[in-house]
Order: structure tokens, then C-alpha cells, then sequence
């Protein structure tokens, strides 16, 4: 055999007779199921720092010419593109051991929060819903003492635009009840506007010793570009729709992405109110605000406000998709012009 490189061929010189789009797509996916696809670009959390790594594995830390400098700290500018809409789970047999450097998989993992991934190597149940380690009260900190959290931890994942490309963010348990308040925040004072058209200031708990993060909102994406705007957000579109974004959050096998000893260590800590606890203790205090009217009334306003905010989502997806498909038909040449755009507005250049 020839030690030559095999170099596939450009597909428009593939003779016709060797084309069948959906044959291919179909056995494609057979012949690929349960490898599970390329380690996307992320941003790791270690020791109250934000390291970036490529597909390769290659970190470097975020430049600090590019953090946004507060009276409370620095914070990584960037732009919530999507975000998966399950918890991944991760489980971990041994405990958080501070003088062990090396990353270890867990031994049990879940990306859809419904039941173990296959390549789990230890999984601890058939369904996540009944699984004993996804239990409040099952989880212990590093000493071995059991704590009121779950052994088995929840992430959000989402697909991020910072330092120039797309890339993953993984948002530990100890994180969730302020990233859930940013969200309700924006939710309440701006519900209109896309998370793509807003910049997202991403920082860490100074009172924390371990990687807390905390959320601020930084503006609207080019206001101060007011002519360019449009474009900016409209180019942030696309991005929402990229493939990059949905191989991050989509639920088509993706691997998890491991976690460093200080992730781990933040995995461990005690995650606060779950996000039932917190939806459940807002929904209280609404009632207890409200004012004379009636179950029905309440009811109505509810059934009402769902379907709002269902017509009010189609809408925001339907102008996303209009906008990538805009910016696909656009020429070649705006793609540099479009990253260009968006680093300078993150003040990355």
C-alpha cells in the first residue's frame, strides 16, 4: 500500500452515480453511533480563572487585556448564544481530593438528565429519575460528612461568543442560583430581546474560595455602533444557529466535557436551593403579592401569559432563523467582516 496521504476529494469532481443524500446521512450516523463526536471549544473554570480550550485540548488563559474591569472584580465579556435545555448530570465515586491533579471521567453521567449515557463506565441506575444518587440528602463534601445536595451534580450547558469564537461554558451547581437570577432579571426588565443581543459579564465570587460565578448584565450588543447595530445582531444570529452552537447544546451525543480538580471542587460544594426549590418559593411570593382576584381570574392570566410568551418565542426563533438565513446568503467576504464586527464590539480588538 502507498504510504501517500488519502486526500478526499473536492464533492463536486464525485461521479453522480455515487450520490444518495439520505443513504449516505443514514448509514453515516449508523457507522457513527456511540463514538460520540470532536470535544468542542470551551471555556474551563480553574482556580477563579477562565482558560480557554481548543478542540485539541490546547488551553490558554483569557487575556486579560480583554476582561471587563469593575470595582468588584474582572469579568469576561460575552454573549449567551443558546443553551441546552436538559441538565447534563455528572457522578463521581471517589471524593473531591485537592492533592490529586490528574482529571478523571466520572464514573457516571448523564447528558439529557433522563438516564445514563452508554459509555458511563458505573451507571447507578436505569432512569436518573430513580436513581438514588439524584437524591437531596445523598450527596458528601470532601471530608465524607453528608450534606443536604445530591451526589449526582446538575450543569447548564450553553453555547457562549467570547474571545472571538464559540465556545462551550459549563455552569456548576454552585452557580446555578445566580445565573438563574441574572436570567429572571433580564426575563422581568427586558422580555423582548433576545440573550444573543445582550452582553453577558461573566465573573467570580469574590467571597467564594472556590470558582462561584457570578452574572452582570454589560449593555446591548453595538449601542455604541448604532449604525453597524443591526448588522452586529443580526451577524450574533447566525452564530446562534451555527452548527458550532448546536453541537454544544444539541442532544445528539455530544461528549462531556471532564472537569478540572477545581470544577470537581466546585461540583461538590453545596449547590443551594434547586432550581424547583427556587421556582416553587418565587411562585409563593407571587401569590402572596397579589392582590383580590379570584382562582379563575389567576388562572386565566396565567393561561394567557403562557400563550404569550409561547407566540412570543416562535416569534423570537422564527426572526433568529430569518436572520441566519439573511446572513448565509450574504457574500463570502462578510464572514470576516462579521467576526471582525464581533470581537471589536467585545472590545477584542
Amino acid at each position: 500500500m502507498s504510504d501517500n496521504n488519502l486526500m478526499i476529494p473536492d464533492k463536486n469532481s464525485i461521479p453522480a452515480f455515487l450520490l444518495n443524500k439520505q443513504l449516505a446521512a443514514n448509514f453515516m450516523d449508523e457507522a457513527a453511533a456511540g463514538i460520540g463526536a470532536g470535544m468542542p471549544p470551551r471555556i474551563k473554570l480553574s482556580a477563579k480563572q477562565f482558560k480557554l480550550v481548543d478542540s485539541n485540548g490546547e488551553e490558554t488563559a483569557f487575556p486579560p487585556s480583554q476582561m471587563f474591569a469593575s470595582d468588584d472584580g474582572f469579568y469576561m465579556p460575552a454573549i449567551i448564544l443558546r443553551a441546552k435545555r436538559a441538565f447534563s448530570k455528572v457522578w463521581y465515586l471517589e471524593a473531591y481530593n485537592p492533592n490529586n491533579e490528574e482529571v478523571k471521567a466520572p464514573d457516571c453521567f448523564s447528558l439529557d438528565a433522563l438516564r445514563p449515557d452508554p459509555s458511563s463506565s458505573s451507571p447507578q441506575c436505569e432512569t436518573c429519575a430513580a436513581c438514588p444518587m439524584n437524591a437531596f440528602g445523598s450527596g458528601k463534601d470532601q471530608n465524607g460528612t453528608a450534606s443536604k445536595g445530591k451526589a449526582c451534580t446538575d450543569n447548564k450547558i450553553l453555547a457562549v461568543y467570547a474571545a472571538g469564537a464559540v465556545y462551550q461554558l459549563k455552569i456548576p451547581p454552585a452557580s446555578l442560583k445566580n445565573y438563574r437570577l441574572y436570567l429572571d432579571q433580564v426575563r422581568v426588565n427586558l422580555p423582548d430581546v433576545p440573550l444573543y443581543a445582550i452582553k453577558t459579564l461573566i465573573g467570580f465570587d469574590a467571597q467564594s474560595d472556590f470558582s462561584v460565578l457570578v452574572f452582570r448584565f454589560g449593555g446591548f450588543v453595538g449601542a455604541d455602533k448604532p449604525e453597524q447595530q443591526q448588522k452586529i445582531v443580526e451577524l450574533l444570529a447566525q452564530k446562534a444557529m451555527s452548527t458550532e452552537a448546536e453541537a454544544i447544546i444539541g442532544n445528539n451525543g455530544a461528549p462531556l466535557a471532564l472537569p478540572t480538580p477545581a470544577e470537581k471542587k466546585a461540583i461538590e460544594a453545596p449547590a443551594g436551593p434547586s432550581p424547583e426549590e427556587l421556582a416553587a418559593k418565587a411562585e409563593a411570593e407571587a401569590k402572596a403579592a397579589a392582590d383580590a382576584k379570584t382562582k379563575a381570574d389567576a388562572a386565566a392570566a396565567k393561561k394567557a401569559a403562557k400563550a404569550r410568551a409561547d407566540a412570543e418565542a416562535k416569534a423570537a426563533k422564527e426572526a433568529a432563523e430569518k436572520a441566519a438565513a439573511a446572513a448565509a446568503s450574504a457574500p463570502a467576504s462578510s464572514g470576516d467582516v462579521s467576526d471582525d464586527l464581533l470581537r471589536a464590539e467585545l472590545g477584542l480588538i
